[in-house]
């Protein structure tokens, strides 16, 4: 399996190319204001790999409802029914560490995730799973099955 790796990163390049993810939400739209968003993916045939990195500051506003972000473009994932990676939120304040799924939530093939913590029923939002202030943090890394 590490010769068929090597080959893949010596064919491809082993170095992730940047994109920018959008974040939305369900209900208000937020405003990452100087605050940081960024993607990083790399495609291999059917599977692509990504992650998203979010850090709010002063003036970042959170809009209401369900927050979601999108997958690199052009990527739809091949099923509603499948994780789309993992991510854990950290609360700077409270030194609180909040881990879950990301999952897909459009119809169609999707192109857009969510944060789910474990033991929560709603996806991460302004006070979930914690109230987000400037600082705290979201890391998103995932692979998933593409159309």
């Amino acid at each position: 399996i590490q010769a068929a790796l090597s080959a893949v990163d010596g064919t491809l390049g082993n170095a992730l190319t940047t994109y920018a993810p959008v974040w939305t939400a369900v209900t208000t739209p937020p405003a990452l204001g100087t605050g940081t968003l960024t993607g990083r993916f790399k495609r291999l045939a059917k599977w692509g790999i990504y992650t998203i990195n979010f850090t709010p500051d002063g003036s970042t506003t959170f809009g209401t409802g369900a927050w979601r972000f999108t997958l690199p473009v052009g990527w739809q994932m091949l099923t509603l029914n499948a994780t789309a990676g993992r991510a854990w939120a950290f609360d700077t304040s409270l030194t609180t560490t909040a881990i879950g799924e990301m999952i897909p939530v459009a119809a169609g093939p999707p192109t857009t995730i969510e944060f789910r913590c474990h033991a929560s029923t709603a996806a991460a939002s302004v006070t979930i799973p914690f109230a987000w202030a400037t600082t705290d943090h979201l890391y998103v890394a995932g692979m998933v099955e593409l159309v």
